[in-house]
């Protein structure tokens, strides 16, 4: 059996958007799940990871709930790229956030992961 490090709602680290951060004190009690970046948490072996996201100003970024977060989803898996090695895989989880706050976007979601899937074949 194979056993590998996951954690859930992996990129909750980062800041959250600017007109969220004064209730930062409040929202964190219920949606940050993560206090390492993706980085931190892949130098402590993490390889399985949760990545909830939402569109936010034309780009793909974490959130969670009505938490919308700064960090971008691309620059995540690059740097999930640079760790993974034949011996030591990155694996993630994509997840469309049902986030009320700036509706669903299923198509271009569905876009994103056609997209995904052919550049890691390639």
């Amino acid at each position: 059996m194979i056993k590998y490090l996951g954690t859930h709602n992996s990129g909750t680290s980062s800041k959250l958007v600017w007109w969220q951060r004064p209730f930062a004190w409040i929202l964190h009690l219920t949606s940050r799940c993560q206090t390492l970046s993706i980085e931190e948490q892949l130098k402590r072996n993490v390889r399985l990871f949760n990545l909830q996201i939402t569109r936010y100003k034309n780009d793909w970024v974490f959130s969670h709930g009505i938490c919308i977060y700064t960090e971008k989803l691309y620059d995540a898996l690059n740097v999930m790229v640079q760790y993974a090695t034949e011996d030591s895989p990155v694996y993630f989880q994509l997840f469309l956030d049902k986030n009320f706050l700036l509706g669903q976007n299923k198509v271009e979601f569905r876009t994103l992961v056609d997209d995904l899937v052919d550049e890691l074949k390639g």
